[in-house]
């Protein structure tokens, strides 16, 4: 603005000033500068449109994304960029009234994303594991306190308190279920006491403190806290811990299942997704929320469809009432055990046959 006055006042006082046509040109000047000046001024004041994205909370702590943000934000500056941490209902609501465009979520938020809504994956979460090697699985842990001699198997779970955050904490439960499922331990209640502490954190103290028995929490955030030195590793023991796995070489208990994915809303332009895509893929492996909660990054997208045979397994919801199987369904699932009770009323009936025959 202060270059338009300076002219405006050079014209004022200048010769230009002392005739009706010179005054008439002026005039014309002077519009055509403040024209620029409103012409700029809205332009340097109009809003750029904002995108939304949605994130389950990593950590019970505040996690400042303001640095994911900026970077964003100067890979694609035509728009501004807000990231929202939720608990996993809140998350739902707002990503099903389309509150926020994006979302990195848990596997099962996206599960029931996916059913009730759609979306679209555009890339899988990676944090930074052992040695800086970049990992994009996740597994759950099962612990106890290291001086319980009466616990060392999954079976052992009986008549015992159980800990866990909350039962849709993807690799702190559902993924602790499906392995107690594959020790006929469901439902769980029928064999133990739950509890749910809210959080990790509090459900290793809980173990720890002799609140609970056994604990269920995310390995990689118990790894994290045990290399940070909050943890001691000596006071913990793991239970049905799983062999060294080469793309997870972290201590766990369970199976492991693909990270976090980021989601978009069907409705967000082919293009912005593109451009978000490849914006993800740009974050690098060191960045300053990598010492915070580990995060590396996002990769290609990984394979989710192992979920809902999970979730129909441990009946967990949408799927907590039993699966009606169909007759021909039956008979595939079960046809050793048909054909073994097949042969023996077969023998019991010439048996039986034989006998009557031998007495008469």
């Amino acid at each position: 603005m202060w270059f338009i006055v300076y002219n405006v006042n050079q014209i004022r006082d200048s010769k230009y000033m002392e005739s009706t046509p010179q005054k008439f040109l002026t005039l014309i000047y002077i519009i055509f500068l403040l024209s620029i000046n409103i012409l700029l001024t809205h332009e340097a004041l109009a809003e750029k449109p904002e995108i939304k994205i949605g994130t389950q909370r990593l950590l019970e702590t505040p996690i400042d994304f303001t640095p994911i943000e900026k970077f964003l934000e100067v890979e694609i500056p035509e728009y501004k960029f807000r990231i929202i941490p939720y608990s996993p209902t809140p998350l739902l609501d707002s990503f099903y009234w389309g509150e926020i465009d994006f979302s990195l979520c848990t596997p099962y938020t996206y599960y029931l994303i996916m059913q009730n809504k759609g979306c679209k994956i555009l890339a899988t979460l990676t944090i930074q594991g052992p040695n800086k090697k970049i990992l994009k699985l996740q597994a759950g842990v099962i612990i106890c306190k290291a001086d319980r001699v009466d616990i060392n198997l999954l079976t052992d779970i009986r008549n015992k308190t159980i800990a866990s955050p909350g039962k849709d904490y993807f690799a702190a439960w559902i993924l602790p279920l499906y392995e107690f499922s594959k020790h006929n331990l469901l439902p769980i209640h029928n064999h133990a006491s739950v509890i749910f502490t809210g959080s990790h954190e509090a459900t290793i103290q809980s173990v720890l403190n002799g609140v609970a028995d056994i604990g269920c929490v995310d390995a990689y955030i118990l790894w994290k806290l045990t290399n940070e030195g909050k943890i001691n590793s000596n006071d913990i023991k793991i239970i049905n811990q799983k062999e060294p796995n080469i793309n997870f070489p972290i201590p766990h208990s369970t199976d492991v299942f693909p990270e976090y994915c980021f989601i978009s809303q069907l409705n967000v332009p082919e293009e912005l997704q593109r451009k978000i895509a490849v914006a993800l893929m740009r974050i690098p492996p060191d960045n300053p929320l990598t010492s915070v909660i580990g995060f590396a990054g996002f990769s290609t997208p990984e394979d989710y469809s192992g979920i809902e045979k999970i979730l129909k397994t441990i009946r967990h919801h949408p799927f907590e009432k039993p699966i009606r199987i169909g007759f021909k369904d039956f008979v595939i699932s079960n046809w050793q055990s048909i054909i073994a009770i097949l042969l023996i009323w077969i023998l019991l009936t010439v048996f039986v046959i034989t006998l009557m025959y031998a007495l008469h």
